[in-house]
C-alpha cells in the first residue's frame, strides 16, 4: 500500500506542476459587476465552464477577451463553455447590453477559438447602433447553439467585413426583431451577415460558416434581410431554417433579400467543392413591405448550391444573377425548389452565355399564382448548361420551350396535397398520382428532399422540394416554428432555445464541436469541472483536484490490496 501510494503521489504531483489535471467551473449572477465579469471571462482556460445563473444581466456584455486584449481560446479536445441556466419557468439568463456604451451582447475578440456559446438570451438597447453577437477577425471553431436573440439595435449575429472567419456553427437559435434602431439609415438589420460589402472589399478566409434549423423572423432596419453570405464567403452552408415576415424592404435598395449567396468569390467559384450551399430552407412571407420594392426570398451567384427549399409569399422566389467578382457563370445549381405565390419572377437567372454544364436547372417546380407574377425568366439558355424538367405556372415570357421550361400539366390542387401560402395548413407533398412524381432529372437531383427523406438515385426522382412517400410519419406539418419542433419531421432534433446541447455539423465541410449538454431546463453547464466561481468570491480548482486525485489514489491502491498480492502490479 505505501509503495504504491508513494509512487502515485509523485505521478499525480507531475501533473499537477504541469497545470491543472481537471477543467473549472464558474458561475456568474445578475447584480455582478463588468468589472467582475471581464475578470472571470478573463481567467478562463481551456476545458472551463462558465454559468450564468437565471435572471437579467442589465447593460453587462460579455467581451470575450483576455485582460492583455487577446480572445480567450479553448482547445479541441477541452473547447470553453459558456451557457445559461434558466429559471423555473424555462426563460434564460437575459444580457442586455447597452448600445450606448458601445456595448454588443456577446464579442468574440480576435484569438477567440474552440468556445460554445449556448442557452442565453441575448439583447441590445440603446439609441447607437450595435450587434447582439459581432465576431472580429481571426476566430474560429465557434458554437453558438440554443440562444434567443431579440430585441438587438444591429445586426443580430455579424461577421461583417471580418477576415479569417471559419467554422462557425449557428444552429438552433431564434433570431427576431433585429435593427430596430430604424431611424438609422444605414442600419441593414439582418439577423445574420458574413463577407465584405462589394467584390472589391470581399473578406479573405471566410468559411465553414453553418447555419442550421434556426428560426428567423420580424427583422426590422431599413433593409431587414434575413441571413447573408457577401462577398468573400465560401464553402459555407444555409440548411433546414425557417424564416418569416423577413425582409423588411424598406431601404432606398429595392431588392432586399431573404438568403443571400452573391457566390464562392473569385478564387473559389470555379471550384465546386468551395460552393455555398442553401438548402431545405423554408421562406414564407418575404414580399416586400413597400411599394415599388421587389424582393427575393434567395438571391444566389457563381458557386452556390440551392436545393430543396420551399419558398411561400415572394415578390421573386428565387434569382440566380452573374456577379461582377466571376467573369463568367460557373458552379450554380438551382434544383429541386418549389417556389409558390410570387408576385413577380418565381424564377428568374441571368448572364448564363458562357456558362458550361455546372450551372444546372432542373426539377423545380415554379408557381407565380398571383396574376402578376411570372412562371420564370430565362432568355436564351445558352451554352452547355444543364436545364430540364422544370416545371412552371403564371406569365410565360416564351424564353425557354420544353424541356426546359415545361407548364404545368394540371391545376396546382391536382398536384400538391395543399398548395397555399397559409401556415399551418399548407403542404407541398405531391399527392398520389401527381403528374410531378417521377418527372425530375435523375443525374441532377440531391440525394434528399425537404424533410430529407431519400430520393431514389438514376432515374425516377420527383419534381419540387419533395419527393412522393407513402409512408409520412417523418413529414413534418408546415409551421412558423423551428422544422421538427412542430407536428412530426424527418430533421433529426428539434431545434430552439429548449433544444439540448451539444452539436455536431454536417453541410459542406461544417464544424465539428461537442457543446455541454443541458436544455433550459435543467441545471445546464454540468460538467466534470472543479473550481466554483461565484461573483464576490473564488475557489480553487486545482486544490480540489488534488484533493479528489489523492482520494482516487488512495481507493485504487485499497482495492489492489483487497485484491490480494501482485508485485507485478506494485
Amino acid at each position: 500500500m505505501q509503495k504504491c501510494f508513494g509512487a502515485g503521489l509523485s505521478a499525480l504531483l507531475v501533473v499537477l506542476g504541469t497545470g491543472r489535471a481537471l477543467a473549472a467551473e464558474y458561475t456568474l449572477s445578475p447584480g455582478v459587476s463588468q468589472a467582475e465579469v471581464a475578470a472571470q471571462l478573463d481567467a478562463l482556460k481551456p476545458g472551463d465552464t462558465l454559468t450564468l445563473l437565471p435572471g437579467d444581466y442589465s447593460g453587462i456584455d460579455l467581451d470575450l477577451q483576455h485582460s492583455g486584449g487577446a480572445g480567450i481560446a479553448g482547445t479541441q479536445a477541452q473547447p470553453i463553455t459558456i451557457i445559461g441556466k434558466a429559471d423555473a419557468s424555462g426563460k434564460l439568463p437575459h444580457v442586455i447590453a447597452n448600445t450606448d456604451a458601445y456595448q454588443e451582447a456577446v464579442r468574440l475578440r480576435t484569438g477567440c477559438a474552440f468556445i460554445t456559446l449556448m442557452n442565453l438570451h441575448l439583447s441590445a438597447k440603446g439609441s447607437d447602433t450595435q450587434a447582439g453577437i459581432l465576431i472580429d477577425s481571426g476566430v474560429n471553431d465557434i458554437v453558438i447553439s440554443d440562444n434567443l436573440i431579440e430585441d438587438v439595435t444591429g445586426i443580430g449575429i455579424q461577421i461583417q467585413t471580418q477576415s479569417d472567419v471559419h467554422d462557425i456553427l449557428i444552429e438552433n437559435n431564434e433570431i427576431h426583431h433585429t435593427g430596430t434602431n430604424t431611424g438609422d439609415g444605414n442600419n441593414g438589420g439582418q439577423a445574420f451577415t458574413a463577407g465584405g460589402f462589394s467584390a472589391g472589399s470581399a473578406t479573405k478566409n471566410v468559411h465553414h460558416i453553418v447555419l442550421r434549423r434556426n428560426l428567423i423572423h420580424d427583422t426590422t432596419g431599413q433593409e431587414g434581410d434575413c441571413l447573408k453570405f457577401m462577398y468573400g464567403v465560401y464553402a459555407s452552408t444555409m440548411e433546414d431554417n425557417v424564416l418569416y415576415a423577413c425582409p423588411r424592404g424598406v431601404s432606398g435598395q429595392t431588392e432586399n433579400y431573404g438568403i443571400t449567396s452573391y457566390g464562392a468569390g473569385a478564387a473559389h467559384y470555379q471550384n465546386a467543392g468551395d460552393a455555398n450551399v442553401i438548402r431545405r430552407n423554408l421562406i414564407v412571407g418575404s414580399a416586400a413591405a413597400q411599394a415599388g420594392h421587389s424582393n427575393v426570398a434567395i438571391y444566389a451567384g457563381p458557386g452556390t448550391f440551392v436545393e430543396n427549399n420551399l419558398i411561400l409569399g415572394s415578390n421573386q422566389g428565387i434569382a440566380a444573377r452573374l456577379e461582377d467578382e466571376a467573369p463568367d457563370m460557373k458552379n450554380l445549381r438551382v434544383v429541386n425548389n418549389t417556389v409558390y405565390d410570387a408576385s413577380d419572377h418565381a424564377f428568374s437567372i441571368r448572364g448564363c452565355q458562357k456558362a458550361d454544364a455546372s450551372v444546372v436547372v432542373t426539377g423545380n417546380a415554379f408557381l407565380a399564382v398571383q396574376a402578376s407574377g411570372f412562371g420564370y425568366r430565362m432568355p436564351d439558355p445558352v451554352g452547355s448548361m444543364v436545364a430540364k424538367a422544370n416545371y412552371f405556372e403564371g406569365q410565360d415570357y416564351a424564353e425557354a420551350a420544353p424541356p426546359v421550361m415545361i407548364p404545368l400539366p394540371a391545376a396546382a390542387s391536382a398536384l400538391f396535397v395543399n398548395p397555399s401560402a397559409t401556415l399551418p395548413g399548407a403542404d407541398f407533398m405531391l399527392k398520389a398520382g401527381s403528374a410531378l412524381i417521377d418527372a425530375a432529372d435523375g443525374p441532377t437531383a440531391p440525394a434528399d428532399d425537404f424533410d430529407l427523406a431519400p430520393r431514389p438515385s438514376g432515374a425516377g426522382p420527383d419534381v419540387g422540394a419533395y419527393e412522393w412517400q407513402a409512408d409520412l410519419s417523418k413529414h413534418w406539418a408546415l409551421a412558423l416554428a423551428f422544422k421538427g419542433g412542430f407536428g412530426s419531421g424527418g430533421v433529426p432534433g428539434t431545434g430552439g432555445a429548449t433544444g439540448a446541447g451539444g452539436v455536431t455539423s454536417g453541410g459542406a465541410g461544417g464544424t465539428s464541436s461537442a457543446g455541454t449538454g443541458g436544455t433550459k431546463n435543467d441545471d445546464g453547464g454540468s460538467s466534470s469541472g472543479c473550481g466554483c466561481f461565484v461573483a464576490g468570491s473564488s475557489g480553487s480548482g486545482t486544490a480540489w483536484a488534488f484533493a479528489a486525485g489523492l482520494g482516487a489514489l488512495a481507493l485504487l491502491c485499497f482495492r489492489r490490496r483487497r485484491a490480494g498480492p501482485n508485485p507485478a502490479a506494485l
